[in-house]
């Protein structure tokens, strides 16, 4: 997601008065204007006097037009002399509102300027908008040298992506011989925007900011899309990461993203792919703190009188059916019980204590008589386990030689008959992700040795413990198999539309009455699953809109016109519709204004052919600025060709002209009433009327004229 650098359009208004006008000569100076110019390199840019023989050879080349103004400004700018000065960017920008316009730097542009060079623009770029500015060419004009033209060197925007990656995931400004580096690098092609990227993002110095996975996903977004993260994505990725995806696929996603693409395109690098390492995805466990482990009681030997009798273990044979069984302990040595118990391949043994009489104390013993189990820690009831396929001779009895009682317990597996899913089919958005959970019938069966798979990876991924994870457009079915036995669920994945650019063609959205338009829409990321949308205009009575997106301009006002994806999103855009009539008389009124406020009578505005003639010249001067006509006639010629007559003073008419910068009729007659030659015709005593022209060019633009008789 970033904005071209655009450059400054520049205005240019010329004044004409027929007939003559005797202009005033300037006074004598110490400088030429020409010599001026060069001297303020020196003592500006350089910070030092010229020297004579620069200060003549500059002048001199300046004023037989072999060079041009801004060649000798960027030899200033850009010499070794300058780059020894070792300025700030704040100093930089201050030092060419001086040397190329001559004041200090107004506060919004200054601001924005130093902006540029935070964010990594070369200075090149920042010159290069002063150097194509109106301001500037008007100064030139004045000092009568040729502006020129100036093209920042190629490849400038991928220092602004190297600058991004160190600001963004560093924290902190480039050094500059690493900067330098990467810029040329990237901008020769020699590395991609991926390896760049990931070389920083998992760089040890990265690494040992330690971030957290809602900071990783942040700083993914700032770094490599240029934007902050939007809350379903951010959501998203860490929920991933949370589960067990590693962060190398989510910075794959990344790369792989059509926004990263189209970001390493505005910046004229090449994007590079990125194939993450293969990962068996793990969900990640909660720490758990470690039960205290309780003290096991110390073997006590029972007295000789007391070992286990050397008989034959009785047998307990215990079924899923009949998986239990009691052993009834009498009092006495000779009461104890040896049992031979195998507990099942899959399935444990527990034998547990069923009571406890005043003063008993039942206890387990193995073949030497050392008591392998008992309530000495104080339970009532207590157990002890054979685990699953092992088998154990033990013998029950009661250590004070009271009656006890045990039950023996086999836990069985219990085979899985059914597998149900928590869902059968779901629809996912690109990098979200959901937990599949299974049940199994008969209930309390085992789910020991439980897989998940995903028939297409390269749509979903899925975890050991079922999260599902949507890595690209398509379908996929999730299967869960536990003993044998499997449910699947079928997971669509769409990649939705995450963002709109909607297009008039023209860089104002103007226009007027009788036009006609058309919306043209693109909708983000180039492989959004839906791309269908609708277009709507909030005036029909202003503008009418086609479904197709074509328009017609119906009356003056203002309509919205929005764009709406399927999915809800929607962008608008604000559109004026003027009155080109109602436009040009209202410079008609302002001029009159201006007349009033110096004493001077009202021009008459009832001259219809006068008023149709400054139409006409409006909508030449779109294709040909000019005093003369595109046919290579005087302007007076479209007075005359539309049946207009000179019946005062002057033979001709007086013209004022402007086009591009002014978008409203005070703009543009303040315009002219600061310029000396403009101001002239409008409190021209002479004249007795006057018509107005504006007209509008494919583009939005609005192109003016003042057409004076008297």
């Amino acid at each position: 997601m970033k904005k071209k650098l655009t450059k400054i359009i520049s205005l240019t208004l010329i004044a004409v008065i027929l007939l003559g006008m005797v202009m005033p000569i300037a006074s004598a100076r110490t400088y030429t204007p020409i010599e001026d110019f060069v001297r303020r390199m020196y003592t500006i840019v350089l910070g030092r006097p010229y020297d004579p023989s620069g200060l003549a050879a500059n002048a001199t080349a300046l004023a037989n037009g072999h060079i041009s103004g801004i060649d000798v400004a960027a030899n200033f700018f850009f010499s070794h002399e300058f780059n020894l000065r070792n300025t700030s960017d704040a100093q930089f920008v201050d030092i060419v509102y001086q040397a190329l316009l001559g004041r200090p730097a107004d506060a919004g542009g200054r601001a924005a300027n130093i902006e540029m060079l935070r964010i990594g623009f070369p200075r090149e770029y920042v010159f290069g908008n002063f150097a194509t500015s109106l301001e500037y060419a008007l100064m030139c004009q004045a000092a009568g040298i040729l502006p020129g033209t100036y093209n920042a060197p190629p490849g400038g925007l991928a220092r602004v992506f190297a600058t991004r990656l160190y600001r963004e995931v560093l924290g902190r400004a480039p050094d500059p011989v690493g900067l330098q580096n990467w810029w040329n690098n990237l901008a020769a092609g020699l590395i991609t925007g991926a390896t760049a990227a990931y070389e920083f993002i998992f760089s040890h110095e990265l690494i040992l900011q330690n971030l957290s996975d809602t900071q990783f996903v942040q700083m993914l977004y700032r770094s490599m899309l240029g934007r902050s993260a939007d809350p379903g994505g951010l959501q998203a990725n860490v929920n991933a990461l949370q589960a067990g995806v590693i962060r190398e696929v989510i910075f794959a996603n990344f790369v792989n993203s059509t926004e990263f693409s189209n970001i390493c395109n505005a910046h004229g690098i090449v994007r590079g792919t990125y194939t993450p390492p293969a990962q068996t995805i793990v969900p990640r466990q909660p720490q758990q703190e470690q039960p205290q482990q309780t003290p096991q009681p110390q073997n006590q030997q029972p007295p000789q009188n007391q070992q286990p009798p050397q008989t034959s273990p009785a047998e307990i044979t215990l079924t899923p059916s009949n998986p239990s069984a009691v052993i009834n302990v009498g009092q006495g040595a000779s009461g104890r019980v040896p049992i031979r118990i195998t507990a099942p391949a899959n399935g444990s043994v527990s034998v547990r204590s069923s009571n406890r009489e005043n003063g008993t104390d039942p206890a387990l013993y193995n073949a030497s008589g050392t008591r392998i189990a008992d309530d000495e820690a104080g339970d009532l009831n207590w157990s002890y386990s054979i685990p699953a396929g092992q088998t154990m001779t033990i013998y029950a009895g009661e250590y004070n030689g009271r009656a006890a009682r045990y039950t023996v317990t086999a836990t069985f597996p219990v085979t899985v008959e059914r597998v149900t899913l928590s869902h059968s089919n779901v629809t996912l958005n690109k990098w979200s992700g959901f937990t599949l959970s299974a049940t199994v019938q008969p209930a309390g069966s085992s789910t020991q040795g439980m897989q998940f798979t995903s028939s297409n990876p390269s749509v979903a991924t899925v975890a050991s413990n079922g999260y599902v994870y949507a890595v690209g457009a398509g379908t996929t079915t999730i299967t869960c198999t536990i003993g044998g036995v499997s449910a699947t669920c079928t997971v669509t994945v769409v990649v939705p539309v995450t963002g709109i650019n909607p297009s008039l063609g023209r860089s104002r959205p103007s226009y007027k009455i009788g036009d006609t338009g058309f919306v043209s829409v693109t909708l983000l990321p180039s492989d959004a699953t839906n791309k269908n949308y609708e277009v709507i205009s909030s005036n029909s009575n202003v503008i009418s809109m086609s479904p197709n997106g074509s328009f017609t301009c119906r009356a003056a006002g203002t309509s919205v016109i929005t764009v709406i994806a399927a999915n809800g999103l929607a962008r608008s855009i604000t559109v004026t519709v003027h009155d080109l009539n109602a436009v040009a008389a209202e410079v008609a009124r302002l001029t009159n204004l201006e007349r009033s406020r110096n004493g001077l009578s009202q021009l008459s505005t009832n001259n219809s052919i006068l008023n149709s003639a400054a139409m006409l010249r409006a909508r030449e001067i779109i294709t040909h600025y000019s005093h003369t006509r595109p046919d290579g006639r005087s302007q007076s010629t479209a007075y005359t060709d539309l049946g207009g007559r000179y019946n005062g003073y002057f033979n001709g008419l007086g013209e004022n002209i402007a086009s591009y910068g002014y978008s409203t009729p005070s703009a543009v007659v303040a315009a002219w009433m600061n310029s000396p030659g403009h101001r002239a015709n409008i409190l021209n005593t002479r004249y007795t009327h006057i018509g107005a022209g504006v007209a509008l060019d494919n583009d939005g633009r609005f192109h003016w004229v003042q057409l004076f008789y008297g």
